[in-house]
């Protein structure tokens, strides 16, 4: 998780932080924006300078507690679900 952040040197110089969400964007958009970033980051994923930040893992019998887990918005990462059939 990351750490607080001292902003002070920021308003000095009238920064600004933005944050949007893709929730109001279309289908189409969304899949050039995953295209795009795939073409530009693929190797970085390869050679391990870009990874999954994997919060925790559930096994599959354990579902229910991992939709509770994800419900509380709690985690800082992915929630995996193992396969163990």
């Amino acid at each position: 998780m990351i750490g607080p952040i001292n902003m002070s040197g920021n308003h000095k110089k009238r920064g600004q932080i933005r944050a949007s969400t893709l929730m109001s964007r279309s289908a189409d958009y969304k899949a050039h924006l995953v295209s795009k970033f795939w073409t530009d980051h693929e190797a970085n994923f390869y050679n391990e300078k870009l990874y999954p930040i994997i919060d925790k893992t559930f096994p599959f019998t354990e579902i229910a507690d991992a939709h509770h887990y994800m419900a509380q918005n709690q985690n800082c990462g992915k929630i995996i679900l193992q396969n163990n059939f």
